[in-house]
Parts: C-alpha cells; sequence; structure tokens
C-alpha cells in the first residue's frame, strides 16, 4: 500500500530516462575498458560470490590498482559517477524525494558505489568541487564522509610552495610546525588507506595556537573545526582556543 498510494513526485518522472541512460553509458565502460575492469567487484557487492564458481576467476581488487593506467582511469570514471550523482540528486530533488519508492533504486545504487574503494578516494579529492547541500546530502543520507582528519608533528621541508611562504612569514622561535591531514580508509576493514595533506597549523610552545591556514581548494568543509578537536582530544594544544586571537587563512 505504501508503494501504490505514494504520491508521484513530478520530478522524478520528468527526469528518470536521461539520468538512467547516463548510468548505462557509464556500466557499459566498465565492461568494455580493460583499465576500470576492477571496478566491477568494487561497485557489485555479489561479483566475488558470483564469479567463485568460474574455472578462472578474475582477481578481486577491494582496494586501489598498482597500474597507474587503472588509477588514472578509475579517477576520472568516479569523478563522472559523482557528477551524475549530483545531477540525479538536484534534478530529481532527492532532498526531499531520497524516500521516494520510486527513488529507491538510485539511492540502493548509491550505496553501492560510495562503498567502493575507488570511489572514496576520489571523493576524498573531489568533494570540495561539488555543493555544499550535495555533500551534506551524502554525508547525511549515504554515511560518506571524506576521511578521518587527523594532525601530526611536520617540518617545513613538507609544505609545499605557498605554504612555505606563509610559514616563513608567520612562524616564531621555538613554533612546532603541525600537519593537518585526511586519512581515507578502505571501507572494507583493511588496513589499507590513503593520507592527503590539507593545511598545517604553528604553536608556540605555550601549546597556543597562532597560526592555521586550510589549502585553498578545501575550505568550507569543516576540516579546521575537525583537525582542531582532535588536538585538543590528545592535548597538542591548550584552552578554548576559538577564544584566542589566532591568524586563520
Amino acid at each position: 500500500l505504501y508503494e501504490q498510494w505514494y504520491p508521484p513526485a513530478r520530478s522524478l518522472r520528468e527526469n528518470f530516462s536521461e539520468h538512467g541512460r547516463t548510468l548505462s553509458s557509464l556500466m557499459r565502460r566498465i565492461g568494455r575498458e580493460p583499465d576500470l575492469a576492477f571496478l566491477l567487484n568494487q561497485v557489485t557487492p555479489e561479483w566475488e560470490k558470483l564469479m567463485a564458481g568460474v574455472a578462472d576467476p578474475p582477481e578481486v581488487q577491494n582496494w586501489l590498482p598498482n597500474s597507474e593506467r587503472e588509477l588514472r582511469a578509475g579517477l576520472l570514471f568516479m569523478n563522472e559517477v559523482i557528477q551524475l550523482m549530483e545531477n540525479v540528486y538536484i534534478e530529481l530533488d532527492l532532498e526531499q524525494n531520497w524516500a521516494h519508492p520510486d527513488a529507491r533504486g538510485w539511492m540502493n545504487l548509491f550505496n553501492h558505489f560510495v562503498w567502493s574503494s575507488m570511489f572514496r578516494v576520489t571523493w576524498a579529492v573531489s568533494a570540495s568541487t561539488y555543493g555544499a547541500r550535495f555533500q551534506t546530502f551524502c554525508e547525511k543520507r549515504l554515511q560518506l564522509t571524506l576521511g578521518t582528519v587527523q594532525v601530526r608533528i611536520g617540518s617545513a621541508e613538507e609544505l609545499n610552495f605557498y605554504e612555505r611562504l606563509r610559514f616563513r612569514e608567520y612562524s616564531r622561535p621555538g613554533d612546532s610546525l603541525w600537519r593537518i591531514e585526511i586519512h581515507v580508509r578502505s571501507p572494507h576493514g583493511d588496513a589499507n588507506r590513503v593520507v592527503f595533506p590539507v593545511g598545517f597549523a604553528l604553536r608556540g610552545p605555550d601549546r597556543v595556537l597562532h597560526y592555521v591556514r586550510i589549502m585553498n581548494h578545501v575550505r568550507k568543509m569543516g576540516l579546521w573545526s575537525r583537525a582542531r578537536r582532535f588536538m585538543w582530544s590528545r592535548g597538542i594544544i591548550v584552552g578554548e582556543d576559538f577564544q584566542i586571537p589566532i591568524k586563520r587563512e
């Protein structure tokens, strides 16, 4: 009764077929392009069981491929998938219709993709280039996060050119440099992970921060708030630092 009587959504009717054709094209590419073959297992949970009965089952690749060509192809392909997801989110109004019976297939498909290691790493790299509301939707409805924000002691040699300029401008005698990173772990619970630097902070001998910089392309995503909580919880900084004058970029 729920499925039969649920009010139809006009946005679902108008755009359903177009996005279905785009999806079919993407899936055909996985089957056709050798550099994308590793993704079939990652986006089809039943694939390993299905292949158990064949004479020469393909290698299962749950983490990132070792080949540069496969990694490049996988990253670009998953960006296309994310763009399709955002298009579906906007045009089918999934902010309101995410629980609609007619949207169930799309939501289940999204969950297939977000449990792919290649997708998780691509999302950490590219999420900042998509809309803020879409990012919030993915976190709320798909439990999709950028990864774990962690902070560790670092050195100026690790910084890029622009960060070194800021370091030379704002560092003071006795300062320690702390690297802010995103750790993207395998969704399969194994030890695999990849680490991306996203900024750095300068801390004085009194364990008080006086400078923080988050890289331009990943700002306004809550990374500094998460890094600050990490530093508080481990005693790296003291006091309520949001009340302390601090230079932020």
